[in-house]
Order: C-alpha cells, then sequence, then structure tokens
C-alpha cells in the first residue's frame, strides 16, 4: 500500500484499530470506528443507563434487573386488582351522593 491508501485506510471504518475503554473486554479491542459506535450505543455493559421514570443510573448489565418504583406499584395493582377496583367505586359512588 502506498501512504496515501494506508491513511485513508486507517482513517476510515474499514480499519479494526479501536477498542473500547469502557468495558475493556478483550473481544472489544480491535473493532472498526463503526463497531466501536454501535458498540457504546447499544451493547456495552459498563455503559450508565439512567431509568426515564425514577431517575437512577445503572450500568447496561444490571439495568434488566432494576425495579422501577412503577413497576413495583404496577405489580402491587395487579395483584390486588378487585380491590382496588372496589375501593375506587366505594369512592365514586360517595361523592355522587
Amino acid at each position: 500500500m502506498t501512504v496515501t491508501q494506508l491513511q485513508k485506510h486507517s482513517q476510515y471504518d474499514e480499519c479494526p484499530k479501536y477498542g473500547c475503554d469502557i468495558c475493556y473486554l478483550q473481544e472489544f479491542q480491535h473493532m472498526t470506528r463503526a463497531q466501536l459506535r454501535d458498540h457504546i450505543k447499544k451493547h456495552c455493559p459498563e455503559v450508565q443507563i439512567q431509568c426515564a421514570i425514577c431517575g437512577k443510573s445503572f450500568k447496561r448489565g444490571e439495568f434488566n434487573q432494576h425495579l422501577c418504583l412503577r413497576d413495583y406499584y404496577m405489580k402491587l395493582l395487579k395483584k390486588n386488582n378487585m380491590e382496588v377496583v372496589e375501593f375506587l367505586a366505594e369512592k365514586m359512588m360517595k361523592f355522587k351522593r
């Protein structure tokens, strides 16, 4: 290769010379620039993700186990579905009078 071709090869997305500096996993140390960008945006387990509901930050690998307050209350509501409906019906009847 000529020097110009080598520079073009290393500057653009065809040269696998980039490695993830966030997770440092061995399998992610020889990627192209496009693969590195995709890895960080979608797959890197060490990237911090913020929950849109409670605002807490978690690593991507731990985020699946995150039980948000909304999820917790929805689980309780589904568990006690009839009790909630009866309570709401009772309150509506009081307001109706």
